[in-house]
Formats: structure tokens, sequence, C-alpha cells
């Protein structure tokens, strides 16, 4: 039963202020400019964070750029760790952040498709049996046959949908780069 719980979470990034200068400072002040010594702060991405998803809930976050919405969307999917507070998840967790993420640009739509979903822990024999229901769903036709830096974004989009979507988890996670689909894709 997929079910996400938030409790008091306080995400942290630890930003490390480099007071070198660059090869352009040297030239433009001097070569003699004295280096100054690293910092490190942190800028408090999420703070005191607490909700609820229940499975078959649909949630969509909405905010301006630099608000979290991505970063919210990482640390449920385990990549950033909470500093303080508690995450839960429970379900497989299926994440499209980066379109290109397990994709490589000069193999065909075909072998994109056994890759990524390698990526996603499928074996051969799952993917098989998927390989079809993908590639319809994908509506690219002979273009899986070409590599795929031949494709256009809105392709990629809908083969990394595609393939997402037929490992079939508990918890679907998209990020804004989906929002780009052509109308007949977004329907």
């Amino acid at each position: 039963m997929a079910h996400i719980q938030f409790s008091n979470v306080d995400l942290e990034y630890p930003i490390r202020e480099n007071q070198t200068a660059s090869l352009k400072e040297l030239i433009l002040h001097g070569l003699l400019r004295r280096r100054k010594k690293e910092g490190i702060r942190t800028i408090k991405a999420l703070s005191d964070l607490t909700f609820e998803v229940h499975e078959g809930e649909r949630v969509g976050i909405i905010g301006l750029n630099g608000a979290g919405k991505s970063t919210l969307l990482r640390t449920i999917a385990g990549i950033y760790p909470v500093k303080n507070g508690v995450r839960y998840v429970d379900g497989s967790i299926c994440s499209l952040f980066d379109i290109t993420l397990g994709f490589e640009q000069d193999a065909t739509g075909w072998q994109n498709i056994y890759y990524r979903s390698f990526l996603q822990g499928e074996t051969p024999d799952e993917v098989e049996a998927k390989l079809k229901d993908i590639a319809d769903f994908t509506e690219l036709g002979e273009f899986l046959d070409l590599p795929i830096r031949c494709y256009s974004t809105g392709m990629l989009m809908r083969l990394a949908f595609a393939i997402a979507t037929s490992h079939d988890p508990e918890i679907l996670l998209v990020d804004e780069v989906f929002a780009a689909g052509d109308l007949m894709f977004r329907q």
C-alpha cells in the first residue's frame, strides 16, 4: 500500500564558498592576489515540512522557481537525505526528473527501452513482456529504429514516460519537464 509521510522534515544544502580566484580573475586582477579561505555555509531548502499522501491520491506541487518543488520530489525519492525529521515512504518509486538519465544518444529507441528498464531494476524477460506495449504507447513507430540523438524533446519525453510508467510503480514522481509535451501526448 503506497504511503508517503513527512514529519517536521528539514533539508539543508551545504554550499562551499570558494573564495579562490578563477583564471579570469587572476588575469584581470593580478597574479599576486591572496587566496581567501574556503568556508561552508548551509541553505535551508525545506523547513519543518509535514504532510501525508495516501494510496490513490494525486498531489501537485505549485510554486515559483526556486521554491523547492524539485527539491521536495528528490527528497521524497530518497535522493536527498533529510537533516531533521522523519521521511517515510512505503511503495515502489519511479522518478521522472531527467528525461536523458539512462539514455544512450547513439543507441536506438529499442535499445534505450532496455537500458532504461534495466536501470529501473527490471529483468530482460520483464522488458520483453512489455516491449510491444511500451512501443505502442510512445507512438514513435519507425523512429524506434533510429538513434535517439535524432529525436525531438517531445519524442524523448514520450519514450521516457512510456518506459517509466510500464514499470507500474506504486509512487510516480514527475517533475515539470513533462509539462512540455504535445496535446495528444498530455491527454
